[in-house]
């Protein structure tokens, strides 16, 4: 609780009009907090709320790189898509879904390859960048893209554990996998 009104009488059968413009109640908070007297409470609110609000700004970031990065995916630019999801996981490597978009990248580019070693190579960080989001969030959709790019590089035998832990992780559809 930031705000907070105390003392106020409530009657019934009488006209109870309160003042609730937050805009004073957020001024007396600004005041108080130069004066220094703010509660715990309320230290402990605005601090939550500024939390909030970098977590915020951090995930409007990294929503504009993937859509930066399907941009580049839908123009067939998959470097370019590579490159940027592989900054979104510089800016926050705890989230699965942006090594699991990396991964999905690195294997697409892969496939459009003509080189053998580069495409052995992209096949290879897209193993470790499912590797990395199996990590944070085993799922089945990681554990059978990951198999595809094991299977590519021929890897067989850990393709098939892999595609075998997708199944297990997600039984309706495991006939996919």
């Amino acid at each position: 609780t930031v705000f907070y009104l105390d003392g106020v009488p409530i009657r019934i059968g009488e006209d109870n009009n309160i003042d609730l413009d937050l805009s004073k109640q957020a001024q007396q908070v600004q005041e108080a907090a130069k004066q220094g007297q703010l509660t715990e409470q309320q230290k402990e609110a605005i601090k939550q709320q500024e939390e909030a609000a970098k977590e915020n700004q951090k995930i409007k970031g990294l929503n504009e790189k993937l859509a930066a990065a399907k941009a580049a995916e839908d123009a067939g630019n998959e470097d370019q898509a590579v490159q940027i999801l592989a900054e979104a996981t510089q800016m926050d490597a705890t989230r699965d879904i942006l090594w699991g978009k990396l991964a999905d990248a690195q294997r697409n580019l892969a496939g459009k390859q003509t080189d053998a070693a580069a495409k052995n190579k992209d096949y290879s960080d897209a193993v470790d960048s499912y590797q990395k989001a199996i990590a944070i969030k085993p799922l089945g959709a990681y554990y059978n893209n990951m198999g595809e790019a094991l299977a590519k590089i021929g890897k067989g035998p850990e393709a098939m554990q892999a595609y075998n832990q997708a199944a297990q992780l997600d039984p309706p559809n495991a006939g996919m996998y």
